[in-house]
């Protein structure tokens, strides 16, 4: 089985991809941004519910960047993609990126699924987005292209950011090369707790994102995967991501990984950083990542996922 449909989503105009094993939602509408990601039973990514079905016309608002930095950081949930560094826009993200309307089409073969989304021009930025997403038949991973491209008349330095947002409290696997190597990015210390585990001789930190305080952490170093573990009843869910590993690479706040737990609302953050890339007027640059779900018995231990996993 393997199909696409356009459906009304909690609210938004949407596309469901489905196979046998995996179902994704897509809104092109608002930010182009996957809402949801799931095994048909149990979802992973967070949707804000006092948000659903909330859309912006931001082609009504002539000052974007006014409009921008008056309101609120909208946390509408699932995954899309920022511009490193930070400090190029401060706070909240560029609109006409993160809420815009993306242009989707599809191409439906017998084997596999292809999505493209291309956002608007970003007003501010002079920056556009594109997502690729691919659903193939029999596959339990789903694939993520995910791309820059400069719009501008001169030359632009920054990174692809991902910015995945978990549904409910959690742990994430992530490996490490040294605990010293761990760097808190905000003012509280998200380092208190973390335990680190050893596996075939190479070394794991084990985050809790339990919303019992917020915090944010990251490392420069990268094994190309990020595991987050929830328990739901008698299961534990596992969303792997797998990347490439930028060997050499400089990002835009010094870290490959970023996780952020937030006490005020049900999720927390998986953050992936690409390089960062100085293109040319019209140059473009993207990589791709793959997405696993998984559901083991909640008496799996996470030395046991880890040697499942990646051994």
């Amino acid at each position: 089985m393997l199909k696409i449909e356009e459906i009304e989503y909690l609210g938004w105009e949407a596309y469901r991809l489905e196979n046998k094993y995996l179902s994704i939602v897509i809104l092109p509408k608002v930010g182009g941004r996957i809402i949801s990601f799931s095994n048909k039973e149990d979802e992973i990514l967070y949707t804000a519910p006092n948000l659903q079905g909330m859309t912006l016309d931001l082609l009504e608002i002539d000052n974007i960047k006014e409009y921008r930095e008056k309101i609120k950081y909208i946390a509408l949930g699932g995954y899309k993609t920022w511009l490193s560094p930070q400090s190029n826009w401060d706070w909240p993200p560029y609109l006409d990126l993160e809420l815009g309307s993306y242009k989707c089409t599809y191409h439906h073969s017998e084997d596999k699924i292809k999505v493209n989304l291309i956002s608007p021009i970003c007003r501010e930025s002079k920056m556009q987005l594109t997502r690729t997403i691919v659903l193939e038949r029999d596959s339990y991973s789903l694939k993520i292209g995910q791309g820059m491209k400069n719009c501008s008349l001169e030359n632009k330095e920054c990174g692809l950011w991902d910015v995945t947002q978990i549904a409910d409290n959690g742990q994430v696997i992530l490996p490490i090369s040294s605990f010293k190597k761990i760097k808190n990015l905000i003012d509280t210390d998200g380092t208190e707790g973390i335990k680190v585990l050893e596996v075939n001789e190479e070394l794991y930190a084990i985050i809790n994102c339990f919303g019992d305080k917020m915090f944010k952490i990251g490392t420069d170093f990268s094994a190309g995967w990020v595991l987050a573990i929830i328990d739901k009843g008698d299961k534990r869910l596992g969303y792997l991501k797998r990347f490439p590993i930028f060997e050499g690479a400089n990002f835009g706040h010094g870290c490959a990984v970023e996780i952020f737990d937030i006490s005020n609302f049900n999720y927390f953050e998986i953050e992936v950083h690409g390089p960062l890339s100085e293109l040319l007027p019209e140059e473009e640059y993207g990589f791709v990542e793959e997405w696993e779900l998984y559901s083991w018995d909640n008496q799996m231990t996470i030395k046991d996922i880890i040697k499942k996993l990646i051994y």
